[in-house]
């Protein structure tokens, strides 16, 4: 394994729009969310938090999203002189309320650092990869206020694991390799390689099982949104760090779950969803896994058009993690439709845990 630099992030995620069976869809749903209140930012909020709740999860979301769009050509916003300096602000305000010690403090927002570190990595997330996007925008001076911030919020994820074998745990991993990769810091990457296969496999288990597998859950089972967002941490782990040394078991997960819903995305085990209780899963998350796992087997193509299809027609949103799965979907570089294979065709049994013998 050839771990990837800095240099490599940034052409990855700055590369043009690749032309991909999906891309044209994705792209579409994307740009669906677009609306003269550029996707609900609010800069009060930002330099004030005046509101409770849980928004400074959702404005740095809308910070990475926004900054996508001003910076990838093809995209609506792309160049806009009112996103550019939307952004400007939005970033610095953003700088005041990160502590010296790194952590994001906003007024009455809702403190979820007593859940875990994960809840930290949601925030920053979006802000390294935008900062990426948001080349230009501010001054010198600016970004060098906002670049010192940033970096406090990242050496502080790093200090602080999240190592639950759970969603939660991958989240932490996912976003402390981005560190590593941000800031091409061999230390950073090395505390995400310490924890990385026992979350891994607590996450996806040997004969495929997504999902959160922890004591609360009575040893755990699949769930309707964590198996999901899990999934799409997986994902941005895989391809932070280059690591192909799990590659066989994400497959393997990739098989399971093509098979714990239809292929269309609806559900074939009626209740079995440990910690949310929603009937329809969060699909959504997935569809950068289904497109990587395409270039291995070109059947997991048909999984991802098919639940794009479902997404479209549900109008099921374009997702809150990972910034929004769509972005990675885009740029995974998929292939095309592909042909059941016959382990599909021939399988028998999908669900087997929790199981009571007597």
């Amino acid at each position: 394994m050839k771990r990837r630099s800095r240099d490599w992030l940034v052409g990855y995620v700055t590369q043009k729009i690749p032309k991909t069976p999906r891309g044209e869809r994705y792209l579409s749903l994307f740009e669906a969310t677009f609306d003269e209140t550029y996707l609900g930012l609010d800069l009060e909020w930002l330099r004030f938090g005046e509101e409770a709740g849980y928004f400074a999860r959702s404005q740095t979301n809308i910070i990475g999203r926004l900054a996508f769009a001003w910076h990838t050509e093809g995209v609506s916003f792309y160049q806009d002189e009112t996103v550019g300096d939307l952004l400007r602000q939005a970033f610095v305000a953003v700088a005041d309320h990160i502590t010296p010690e790194g952590k994001f403090v906003w007024p009455n927002d809702k403190d979820m650092y007593w859940a875990g570190s994960h809840e930290h990595a949601w925030r920053l997330e979006p802000l390294l990869i935008g900062f990426i996007w948001a080349e230009g925008v501010l001054s010198e001076a600016e970004r060098d206020y906002v670049d010192k911030a940033l970096r406090r919020a990242a050496h502080w994820l790093v200090a602080n694991p999240c190592v639950e074998h759970n969603n939660r745990g991958v989240v932490w991993c996912a976003i402390v390799a981005l560190c590593g990769l941000y800031y091409d810091d061999e230390k950073m990457h090395a505390v995400a390689t310490l924890y990385v296969e026992d979350i891994l496999r607590g996450v996806i288990l040997s004969d495929g099982e997504i999902g959160e597998h922890t004591e609360q859950y009575a040893g755990g089972g699949p769930c309707s949104n964590y198996t999901y967002t899990g999934l799409g941490y997986v994902y941005l782990y895989r391809l932070f760090s280059g690591d192909d040394r799990f590659d066989d078991l994400l497959i393997q997960g990739a098989r399971w779950l093509s098979m714990y819903n239809s292929k269309s995305g609806y559900p074939l085990v009626a209740g079995a969803s440990v910690r949310v209780a929603k009937p329809d899963p969060a699909l959504v998350d997935a569809l950068p896994f289904w497109e990587w796992a395409s270039q291995t087997d070109a059947f997991f193509a048909q999984i991802a058009d098919l639940h794009l299809n479902k997404i479209v027609s549900t109008q099921s949103g374009i997702g809150s993690h990972i910034i929004s799965p769509i972005i990675w979907a885009l740029l995974a570089r998929g292939v095309d439709v592909g042909p059941t294979p016959e382990w599909y065709t021939t399988w028998t049994s999908i669900y087997e845990r929790p199981n009571v013998h007597y």
